[in-house]
């Protein structure tokens, strides 16, 4: 075993990635696929519909933010919000002013940038771990003999002389590609909501983490444990670097959402136990960055406090974490029943690459047993093997642990979503190589007819659903993407028929992209059935300009959003500010309570429904000390 680690070390040296003159035009046409790819899937759609249900919240405290200048509290309806950190909002107010104002399209660019950068980071990633030389020697071998193999090419199989299943830049390129194709994406990437940036911001963690311990050329770490070499490697520039830049990514991920260092410490503890290297714990890279990143959350968090006071912020964190970390505060909820099927959950919505985790999680995908010699060998290099090991350290550890917290929203989980889906994604290509054990191979290619099957049937029920739901000006559309739907799986069957496998993954591929602009042209403007901007502009004509508008338990940020206006929050009718007059939003058992009150008197009310459907009055009150003549103003 030393001997072949020791080959498979002069090899690897041997034949840099960048030896080849022609890889230099094939790498720029490589990042120019990804980048087409994820920009259709992550910025198309970003016009369609209103701001829907947290987006709002979003988008007008980054708003806010533009208007006061203030990058470092978040605000909202005049008092400080503290439930997230500033990140968000200052990429949506930064977004904002290099547009002149934030609008519903620009606040989403910050989520469908996260996400374009993601797929950067795992293209990157996956080309650490690419083996050229061996790719193309199992490429060639698959097309001599048609992915068929000859009696005695299976002789030679069984003596042990079957090249190594590696990964190549072709499916480096396809994994990046699969990585936007799950439903969480699908959803998240083109909102304005705060989700997609911190997949972001744990995706570089971990990528630059990988990068400080692996260093630049991460496929003999394998090897290098098969021989016995256990020597520290000595601190550098570059291993300060990355855990700089791994520690700083989740700082600002921390202060986008606060339960990034979670993901990033949960990888990184299993990764350096599973490659024996907890050392690196306690190293001077690690606790220079670890220092970084709390100077970091100290500092945003002592301008908080001399802005707000402690007070506000405890109760305002302490509020955030009970529902995740107390089951008594999930109201409601079965955790009996949503506890056990977590992981599940995050499998389907990993889906329809996550399929093939499972195959990723066999002893058999990694070892081959000759049929006559009856050893056992590795069937895959130890660049590859290296890699497998960064996703399932990336996916698994934090699985549990979101598992065992009490909130089991999958959004939550999306970091985890990324090395999951990549571990799928990269199972079932590496599956599908001429090389690999013919049983590993077929349960792939059962996998990949299971998700025609599962397309098919969804193009089949689609018909039905879309008779129902669609309104009469979405069918010409409809139609056409069905047809090209329809069109594309035919064309994978027939791949699949042929054996032509890789043409069938990319067929699927194709299939997702039909979805994302059906997603997009169908599915998005169901929402905006609430119609925040109508209900916004009956605020427009009731309220004269620049005059504020006072709430109190109201939460249709989406209608405050259009509406524009100044808007501040009170906690009772007590607390409004001492004026002759002032406009206020309330509920009927708000205003109720306004009968007796000595203070105010309602001079017209004008009632309207919010955007869930629910009462709400809009009234004009005038301090009773102040005499006028009352107006009158209709009602809708």
């Amino acid at each position: 075993m030393s001997t072949l680690a020791a080959t498979q070390v002069r090899e690897n040296q041997a034949i840099p990635a960048a030896s080849n003159p022609k890889q230099a035009p094939r790498a720029w046409r490589d990042w120019f696929l990804l980048t087409l790819w994820t920009a259709v899937l992550a910025f198309y759609g970003l016009n369609a519909g209103f701001l829907y249900r947290t987006e709002a919240l979003r988008a007008l405290v980054g708003r806010n933010m533009l208007q006061s200048g203030d990058f470092l509290v978040p605000t909202l309806y005049g008092e400080p919000l503290l439930t997230k950190g500033p990140v968000m909002y200052a990429a949506i107010a930064a977004v904002g002013w290099c547009f002149g104002e934030v609008t519903t399209w620009n606040a989403r660019i910050p989520a469908a940038l996260a996400a374009m950068f993601t797929a950067w980071l795992v293209f990157w990633h996956l080309l650490r771990y690419t083996d050229q030389s061996a790719s193309l020697l199992a490429l060639n071998l698959g097309r001599k003999e048609g992915y068929r193999w000859k009696p005695d090419e299976l002789q030679r199989q069984a003596s042990g002389k079957r090249p190594m299943v590696c990964l190549s830049r072709t499916q480096a390129l396809l994994i990046a590609c699969m990585i936007s194709c799950n439903p969480l994406w699908l959803d998240k990437a083109t909102t304005a909501e705060i989700d997609m940036l911190i997949v972001f911001w744990v995706a570089l963690a971990l990528v630059a983490f990988f990068r400080a311990v692996d260093g630049q050329n991460p496929t003999t770490i394998g090897v290098q444990q098969q021989l016995g070499n256990s020597a520290k490697p000595p601190a550098s520039f570059e291993s300060y670097f990355w855990w700089m830049l791994a520690l700083l990514a989740v700082a600002l991920g921390t202060l986008t959402k606060w339960h990034a260092g979670v993901f990033f410490y949960a990888t990184v503890l299993a990764y350096l136990w599973w490659t024996r290297r907890v050392y690196w714990l306690w190293r001077g890279e690690h606790l220079a960055g670890l220092a970084l990143a709390i100077l970091l959350a100290a500092g945003w968090l002592t301008i908080v406090v001399q802005r707000v006071g402690w007070p506000t912020l405890r109760d305002t964190l302490w509020r955030q974490a009970l529902p995740r970390l107390s089951p008594a505060h999930q109201h409601g909820e079965r955790l009996w029943l949503q506890t056990p099927l977590h992981p599940l959950k995050m499998l389907l919505c990993g889906l329809p690459w996550s399929l093939f985790v499972g195959l990723a999680c066999w002893r058999r995908f990694y070892q081959r047993r000759a049929a006559l010699a009856g050893t056992v060998t590795n069937q895959l290099t130890p660049a590859t093997q290296a890699l497998l090991r960064t996703w399932h350290c990336w996916a698994w550890p934090s699985l549990p642990l979101f598992t065992v917290l009490p909130d089991h929203d999958a959004r939550h989980s999306m970091p985890l979503l990324t090395g999951l889906v990549a571990l799928g994604a990269t199972a079932c290509l590496l599956a599908l190589s001429p090389t690999m054990d013919a049983s590993i191979r077929r349960l792939a290619q059962i996998g990949l007819v299971m998700l025609l099957v599962g397309f098919s049937v969804a193009a089949v029920l689609s018909l039905a659903v879309g008779w129902q739901r669609l309104l009469p000006s979405q069918w010409p559309i409809a139609t056409l993407l069905w047809f090209v739907a329809v069109t594309v799986l035919m064309a994978g069957w027939w791949s699949a028929h042929r054996q032509r496998w890789f043409a069938t993954v990319v067929a699927l591929l194709v299939v997702w992209l039909v979805v994302k602009i059906a997603f997009a042209e169908l599915v998005v403007p169901i929402r905006s059935v609430r119609d925040p901007v109508g209900k916004a502009a009956i605020l427009k004509r009731s309220i004269p300009l620049n005059e504020p508008l006072y709430i109190f338990e109201a939460k249709d940020e989406g209608i405050m959003f259009y509406y524009g206006g100044p808007v501040f929050r009170v906690r009772g009718w007590e607390q409004l500010p001492p004026r002759q007059q002032v406009y206020c939003l309330a509920v009927p058992r708000e205003l109720h309570a306004l009968a007796n009150n000595p203070r105010w008197h309602v001079v017209w009310q004008l009632p309207f429904r919010d955007e869930q459907g629910d009462p709400m009055v809009l009234v004009l009150l005038q301090a009773r000390n102040h005499s006028s003549s009352a107006v009158t103003k209709g009602s809708t």
